[in-house]
């Protein structure tokens, strides 16, 4: 039986884990959507490589990574916080209540989230002889959009999370339950 210390700490370095392996495909996927000119996957892969080098694929992994623990404790949280509140069985817990737990999760991880993935597809985008930090995209932000705009594209973010969310834990734990 993990204990919650386990479990954030076991998220966490898997969270990481994945960020480091996907962040390249991220970029390169966030360079198409928004970026003319490429001809397809290759070509931007290979045009970032010669361009920028390897650590161009790892623009704006550090705002996702530095908040990988922040977004665990409270994916995982505030999932089981609110369980505890509504379901009275914790070994077995119906599963509309994992829905409702991960739902209200997934708004909450969807405030964390959606600053930091904006400040991370910025950097993605971000060309120049120097190349731009996370400070310097929030200072952008600031001076061009003020604080709202932080919040761009926050309302989608958040939907995103709490159907997702509310889906996975009701998915994981349904599938625990039948096997």
């Amino acid at each position: 039986n993990m204990s919650y210390i386990d479990g954030f700490i076991s998220g966490t370095a898997a969270g990481a884990a994945g960020l480091i392996v996907g962040h390249p495909f991220d970029t390169i996927k966030v360079r198409l959507q928004t970026t003319s000119g490429y001809k397809g996957f290759t070509d931007c892969l290979t045009r970032t490589v010669t361009r920028e080098g390897v650590r161009g694929l790892y623009k704006g992994l550090l705002a996702p990574l530095a908040s990988t623990s922040a977004m665990n404790a409270v994916f995982f949280g505030v999932y089981t916080g609110v369980l505890k509140q509504i379901d009275t069985d914790m070994d077995k817990p119906r599963i509309s209540s994992t829905y409702i737990a991960g739902t209200v999760s997934g708004m909450l991880a969807g405030c964390i989230s959606g600053p930091v993935e904006l400040v991370k597809c910025r950097l993605q985008v971000s060309a120049g002889a120097k190349p731009m930090t996370n400070k310097d995209v929030l200072r952008q932000i600031y001076q061009t959009e003020g604080p709202r705009g932080m919040t761009r594209g926050l309302g989608l973010t958040i939907s995103r999370e709490v159907i997702s969310c509310g889906l996975y834990f009701s998915a994981f734990e349904y599938i625990i339950q039948w096997f």
